[in-house]
């Protein structure tokens, strides 16, 4: 008997590897940074009024 490597097996099933980092599948660095960004932007409030005023920034924001 023979089996296929986990990326062998996860090609076959149509799942799409990531590059995070070794050992932390739950961590994505891209995002983390931009999150990072994103916060530290002068125009950011300390407060958002309510969750469309954060749909708003953000989307002004990533454009």
């Amino acid at each position: 008997m023979t089996s296929k490597t986990l990326a062998e097996s996860l090609i076959d099933l149509g799942v799409a590897t990531s590059h995070s980092r070794p050992k932390t599948s739950n961590d994505n660095p891209h995002l983390k940074a931009s999150f990072k960004t994103l916060k530290h932007c002068p125009a950011f409030p300390a407060v958002f009024g309510s969750v469309e005023d954060t749909r708003v920034f953000c989307q002004g924001f990533y454009a």
